[in-house]
């Protein structure tokens, strides 16, 4: 179904833009309003896709299970070993000075 969907934005989006809306292609309102009703239901597609995938993450590697298998490893191989779960899970912070959750 995404797919689908996905494929047909760009014959929608230029539909509702120029036939429905009466924008010309020309004009820079025409653009900006068929790029906005293009890509706004590309985000939102690839966030109902991202987000489940993440929760799905997040429930198999809880922080307990990470800390536990970097525990005794080097200070380099904790960080790479820990490193993709902290950034795909924990809110993607970059911050040395706040602690993931």
């Amino acid at each position: 179904m995404r797919v689908g969907a996905y494929s047909q934005l760009g014959r929608f989006a230029g539909w509702l833009t120029y036939d429905v809306a009466g924008l010309t292609r020309a004009s820079h309102l025409g653009g900006a309003v068929d790029f906005f009703v293009t890509d706004v239901p590309k985000i939102l597609l690839l966030l109902s896709g991202i987000v489940p995938l993440v929760s799905v993450v997040r429930s198999y590697f809880p922080p307990e299970r990470v800390r536990k298998a970097v525990a005794g490893k080097g200070e380099l191989a904790g960080t790479v070993l820990a490193g993709p779960r902290s950034r795909t899970c924990c809110g993607l912070s970059s911050r040395p000075d706040r602690e993931p959750d």
